[in-house]
């Protein structure tokens, strides 16, 4: 898993371009990211729109939106942080989008967006994908980041994520606005294909054999009660972990995903489960 690296730690002299320019394998994970993202925006938009028309236009439905992405991010965090550690990383990235391709796919093959609920269902499948794709990227970023690159290359993932933030929400709006819902969503369903595609080219990441931890339950648990301990007996860790849930809940209130901030943080991989499950909270 990924932890916050250390105030002490010297930030890194490699610049956003020339770690582009230079680190072939970023370079595909990173557009193969935005790519992505951007292809969420069209269908939270489009979910949005959906829970609006199925309940009347009600502000509460609408924000049930967002709120079942939030809190079944935190619940799922609490576990997929752990697979980084036992599976293939790539895989994992890989597996993430095509999952959310299937599944979009046979929504809209079946027509099931018809109701509040199968919009909420879909929205908090759609989140348990990213909530497994996200721990297996910034664990497989020290595989293709030197020391040097890799302060640099969570910054600009995180970075990266802001305008993928603006340019799809634009995009996915104007789309909806011009061609209509089904639309978006299928184009989603492309970006989707593409970011998987865009990963299988990438080297393996991790772990190998002799790295990977047991996937019985007793240890995964073990390891999340650890991580608590550990926070709970680092004063540091503690209150920055309450201070990121506060800020976390006040950035939810006003529509903008906690976590979107502090990914250009997650540098130095802690003990499985236990960083996502103190901020899994932070409610996406």
């Amino acid at each position: 898993m990924i932890a916050y690296v250390c105030r002490l730690r010297p930030m890194a002299k490699i610049g956003y371009i020339q770690l582009l320019r230079s680190n072939r394998p970023f370079r595909r994970l990173f557009v193969a990211n935005e790519i992505s993202f951007i292809g969420d925006w069209f269908t939270v938009i489009a979910l949005f729109i959906l829970a609006g028309q199925a309940s009347d236009n009600s502000p509460l439905a609408i924000a049930g939106v967002l709120a079942s992405r939030s809190f079944s991010l935190a619940a799922a965090q609490t576990f997929t942080g752990m697979l980084a550690d036992r599976y293939s990383r790539k895989g994992l990235m890989i597996g993430a989008n095509l999952a959310s391709l299937i599944i979009l796919v046979f929504v809209l093959y079946l027509d099931l967006l018809g109701s509040l609920t199968s919009v909420y269902i879909l929205a908090v499948v759609m989140v348990a994908a990213r909530a497994v794709f996200d721990p297996a990227e910034y664990a497989y970023l020290p595989n293709i980041c030197s020391e040097e690159e890799l302060l640099t290359a969570n910054a600009l993932a995180s970075g990266g994520w802001s305008v993928a933030l603006g340019l799809g929400s634009a995009i996915g709006g104007l789309t909806i606005s011009l061609y209509g819902i089904e639309t978006a969503l299928w184009i989603d369903c492309a970006t989707f294909a593409l970011a998987a595609l865009g990963v299988m080219t990438l080297p393996p990441g991790g772990p190998d054999t002799s790295e990977r931890k047991s996937a019985s339950p007793r240890v995964v648990f073990g390891e999340i009660v650890d991580g608590w301990r550990y926070i709970n007996s680092n004063p540091f860790d503690s209150q920055d972990s309450i201070r990121q849930g506060v800020v976390g809940i006040r950035r939810w209130c006003s529509g903008i995903p906690a976590d979107s901030h502090w990914h250009g943080s997650r540098i130095r991989r802690c003990r499985s489960g236990c960083w996502n499950t103190v901020h899994g909270p932070r409610f996406w």
